[in-house]
């Protein structure tokens, strides 16, 4: 009976042992990573000159932004694409609005060379990297993934506020067709270092096949999209 006794015992402390190591090593949730944010004004981080809008911190790696398209990585595994281009005072250009003899002038230099004098000599950008308070308007629209489908999150800086006459939102299914558009002022609340942050949810264009419509972010409204191709507007665009 002692013995018994005895074995009941030790079986209960061992029981108890394994318990306890159990519990030390099992995984603990991992805390939020305070490099990332949710607040997308600490997307823009100091760069060589001016800012940038970081797609890492926005998107955790989950998306690839370069030479005026962005790739994200979807729900389903697959990559969503999205393009950037603008228009300089009714000139189309992809991301950087250059002279017209830029090209001969710079034939020769490097890649880095011609990119660092395209961004210096440009008269508009379309890109991550913005430069307030020199003179040129620069905007970017990043595309993000988040629990209520696809959010654009629009940058402008004080120079593209300040040149154009009226920044709006014209966004829709179908350019072609007033009917599908809609139209809003940007909201200038958020600002951080001379950059300006405003957001569009809600948008279904880049969910068809083929895309007809897009976003568009500058001195533009529905009425002026009736002579599209016509128009002096100032804006970039998504699509």
């Amino acid at each position: 009976m002692k013995r018994t006794t005895t074995l009941i015992i030790l079986l209960v402390v061992l029981l108890a042992l394994l318990s306890w190591v159990a519990i030390q090593v099992a995984p603990k949730p991992a805390p939020t990573h305070q490099f990332f944010t949710e607040n997308s004004k600490d997307w823009i981080v100091p760069a060589e000159t001016g800012v940038e809008v970081s797609s890492l911190l926005a998107t955790r790696s989950e998306t690839r932004v370069q030479a005026g398209q962005q790739d994200l990585l979807t729900e389903d595994g697959g990559i969503a694409s999205f393009f950037l281009s603008g228009m300089y005072h009714g000139k189309r250009f992809d991301t950087l609005a250059l002279p017209s003899d830029f090209f001969s002038k710079t034939k020769g230099m490097s890649i880095t060379e011609q990119h660092r004098a395209g961004e210096e000599q440009a008269a508009m950008r379309v890109q991550p990297h913005l430069i307030p308070g020199d003179g040129v308007p620069d905007g970017f629209i990043l595309a993000r993934k988040e629990e209520k489908g696809i959010v654009f999150y629009l940058y402008i800086d004080d120079d593209f506020r300040s040149q154009l006459s009226a920044v709006n939102l014209v966004w829709g299914d179908d350019f072609s067709d007033s009917g599908t558009l809609r139209e809003r002022p940007f909201s200038f609340a958020n600002l951080k270092d001379g950059v300006y942050v405003d957001s569009l949810s809600g948008a279904s264009w880049y969910q068809d096949d083929p895309i007809k419509g897009g976003l568009l972010v500058g001195d533009i409204t529905i009425s002026t999209m009736e002579s599209f191709e016509e128009t002096e507007s100032t804006f970039m665009m998504v699509r």
